[in-house]
């Protein structure tokens, strides 16, 4: 089988192969391989225009403009192979001209948001509470603290509706990327110093609880400590355990009521 158009993604960008393959109206399936771990996805092509896209789970629409912002990879291009199903039948520069407007509409409310990483809570006392739709309900049923931004516009599966949502939420102070006040999370632990305890200490096994001693600086909290080290909750809970019972960390004295009250439950 001979590949009549192949190259890597950094010297060619997608937006040009597409508009190459419409011009000389192709047919075929442009294979996009990912160059950071993403994986592969495909476009099928008849004479020039779009009939289907996939990538990861997504297909149809999603599913391109998923792919369209892929900048790292390799693409070749098979002719004639037919897909499985259409999930589209559009001329590729409208669907071209629709995703860069829908994304520069996403850029415009992400310089609004958090970062998609940050993890977000809901405010659980404010003022006059603003009127909720079901839209917004079906956005904040998914903060619950432990979902970055990034996750919960997956689990909601309109990243531009899910972000639109989020933002009007955030504006209105319904949503935060602050822990609320009576929250674990908000717990401050202080590195206990080896005069304190006036002998040496058992050394953490894991690599993961040094670095965690190392980014104590009695100023943070368990939720910016997390996101430093870019760990899960339950691996932060588990390391938090340890170095308390090895006598690594300690908290002031409001701080430690409410450690001894979650110890049970780590």
């Amino acid at each position: 089988m001979t590949y009549d158009l192949s190259g890597d993604l950094s010297k060619f960008g997608l937006p040009d192969i597409i508009q190459l393959l419409t011009t000389g109206q192709k047919s075929g399936e442009l294979v996009v391989r990912s160059g950071n771990g993403r994986g592969g996805a495909s476009l099928f092509f008849k004479e020039g225009n779009l009939v289907h896209a996939v990538c990861g789970e997504n297909d149809g629409v999603k599913a391109f403009e998923n792919l369209i912002r892929w900048e790292a990879g390799s693409f070749e291009f098979i002719p004639n192979r037919e897909p499985r199903k259409r999930t589209m039948n559009t001329a590729a520069h409208v669907v071209l001209l629709q995703t860069f407007a829908r994304l520069d509409e996403m850029h415009q409310i992400q310089q609004n948001l958090p970062p998609d990483d940050i993890n977000l809570f809901i405010v659980a006392h404010i003022g006059n509470a603003p009127e909720i739709t079901v839209e917004d309900w079906k956005v904040l049923a998914l903060v619950n603290g432990r979902r970055s931004i990034a996750r919960i516009c997956q689990k909601f599966g309109d990243e531009l509706k899910a972000k639109t949502t989020l933002l009007k939420l955030y504006k209105e102070g319904l949503i935060s990327p602050e822990p609320p006040e009576t929250d674990w999370r908000r717990l401050v632990p202080i590195l206990r110093s080896s005069v304190e305890e006036k002998g040496e200490r058992s050394l953490p096994p894991r690599i993961r609880t040094n670095l965690l001693i190392k980014t104590i600086d009695g100023k943070s909290h368990f939720e910016d400590i997390r996101r430093k080290l870019d760990i899960s909750e339950n691996d932060l809970l588990e390391d938090i355990k340890l170095l308390y019972e090895f006598r690594w960390i300690k908290f002031n004295e409001t701080d430690h009521e409410k450690f001894q009250t979650l110890l049970p439950d780590i």
